[in-house]
């Protein structure tokens, strides 16, 4: 009896410890800090830039609202393992009008679209999502 007790029990504990996993929301530069967003992919010079304020705003609340933590960490600069992706480039002034940049990629992988920020983690985005963002290139 005392065996199916202990049994029941760790059943129960990781039951909980992996229904407890983090959902991690991505952040993204603050829509009224970022002058522009240029869009490319890494296979060609075709390069996208989008300085117009509302566009930028919607694209950014699209990604946010449209991702989910995969549980990934990114480890490197770049997608590891991945030939084509597409690169947004966020341009944004934070304190003393300094310029910053900030980097995502976006790529396709096993049927599913993904968005990664290096070091940071990576999300599953929306096919959607993904589908406008490399419309943008073809513009």
């Amino acid at each position: 009896m005392k065996k199916y007790i202990k049994v029941t029990l760790t059943i129960i504990c990781i039951f909980i410890l992996t229904a407890c996993a983090k959902d991690k929301k991505i952040v993204l530069p603050d829509p009224e800090d970022i002058m522009a967003i240029e869009i490319r992919e890494n296979t060609s010079e075709n390069v996208k830039k989008i300085t117009d304020k509302e566009k930028i705003s919607k694209l950014i609340n699209e990604i946010a609202n449209n991702s989910k933590f995969t549980n990934y960490d990114s480890l490197s600069e770049c997608p590891a393992n991945i030939d084509n992706y597409i690169i947004i480039e966020f341009e944004f002034h934070r304190q003393s009008n300094t310029k910053y940049f900030s980097t995502t990629y976006l790529y396709e992988k096993r049927g599913n679209t993904y968005i990664e920020l290096p070091y940071e983690g990576i999300w599953k985005l929306n096919n959607e999502v993904f589908n406008t963002i490399s419309n943008y290139l073809s513009e």
